[in-house]
């Protein structure tokens, strides 16, 4: 990777200590390292000058390595690792302007000859600093902190980190500096501080994709449920005017029958007494009423099924938008 500026002579006032801040890897250690995720304390135009080995398309993941770790576990020693062991760590190695990644594959093959650490992801940022002209140069080296002899998590003390720090001094040509296990030094405090703050909006973003998938399932069932409102109201509809065709079909055929049979209505009409014109007259009457009251039932239920498949159809729309908003907020 052609990097121009690592030609220079290193400039003086900016010169770093040696240090490594040895802590376990985190959830979030590979898409920060290999800035799969928008950052808010970097320079995403200085990114191009990152550096990362091996090649992506020979990168062992994190997942994968463990995997492999519990599983030497298991074969060499017959137990499974421990649940709170921590056999993937993270270094944060301090460099200057003219550090390669070559300096960084020369360091980690020093430090599995000398100390057993395995390396298998290195991560050179130069992209982060308080400004362009006061970069924080560092590297995330990622280990494999397993003994291979026994299958379990390195036991190191005070005395082999002190020594690790040395190796790194050393491999680098850097002055040596003060190591401080599981802590931070005070320069990459804000860094790392902004770094667990990127891992809360990571957990956040998360939160918020699982929402989104909820919703996304309401709308899904709940279209399948309209699809089949309205299939079963568009059947009523289709039968309540069927019914209204048959009733009107009927209307017409009693008066053409009246017009075709009026005069023998008429004699029928006069030979009725009073009463049982009267009777006859109600029953009319009931009929129709009751044919009216049918029909405006029937309207009022075409009406109550119409305004129905509409609000759910809202409802839906809504939800669609909740979930353009979110997708947007997530960054899909």
């Amino acid at each position: 990777m052609p990097l121009a500026f690592l030609n220079k002579e290193p400039d003086l006032r900016f010169m770093a200590k040696a240090s490594i801040n040895i802590k376990a890897a985190s959830a979030t250690s590979e898409v920060h390292n290999k800035r799969e995720v928008k950052l808010d304390y970097n320079f995403p135009e200085l990114e191009a000058n990152n550096e990362s080995w091996p090649p992506e398309e020979e990168m062992q993941s994190i997942a994968d390595r463990e995997k492999e770790i519990k599983a030497y576990c298991k074969k060499t020693s017959g137990r499974k690792l421990q649940k709170n062991a921590t056999p993937i760590r993270e270094g944060v190695v301090n460099l200057n302007e003219n550090h390669t990644i070559d300096d960084l594959k020369q360091l980690a093959k020093d430090l599995k000859e000398k100390h057993k650490i395995d390396c298998f992801q290195i991560h050179i940022h130069r992209d982060e600093g308080k400004s362009k002209n006061e970069i924080n140069y560092h590297a995330h080296m990622v280990f494999d902190w397993q003994d291979k002899e026994t299958g379990k998590t390195l036991k190191l003390g005070r005395a082999a980190i002190s020594q690790i720090q040395d190796t790194v001094a050393e491999s680098l040509k850097m002055e040596r500096g003060e190591l401080r296990v599981n802590s931070n030094r005070k320069h990459l405090e804000p860094i790392e501080f902004k770094r667990q703050q990127e891992e809360l909006r990571l957990k956040e973003l998360q939160l918020e994709y699982e929402k989104l998938e909820q919703k996304k399932n309401t709308v899904r069932e709940r279209n399948r449920q309209l699809a089949d409102h309205i299939q079963e109201a568009e059947r009523r509809i289709r039968e309540i005017e069927q019914d209204d065709r048959k009733q009107s079909e009927a209307r017409s055929e009693r008066i053409t029958e009246f017009a075709t049979n009026g005069a023998q209505f008429r004699k029928e009409w006069l030979r009725m007494d009073e009463i049982e014109q009267q009777k006859l007259i109600q029953e009319l009457d009931t009929a129709h009423s009751e044919q009216s009251t049918i029909f405006e039932s029937q309207q009022r239920e075409i009406a109550d099924l119409t305004q129905s498949v509409y609000f759910e159809q809202e409802e839906i729309r809504k939800l669609e938008q909740e979930i353009t908003s979110a997708e947007r907020k997530i960054g899909f």
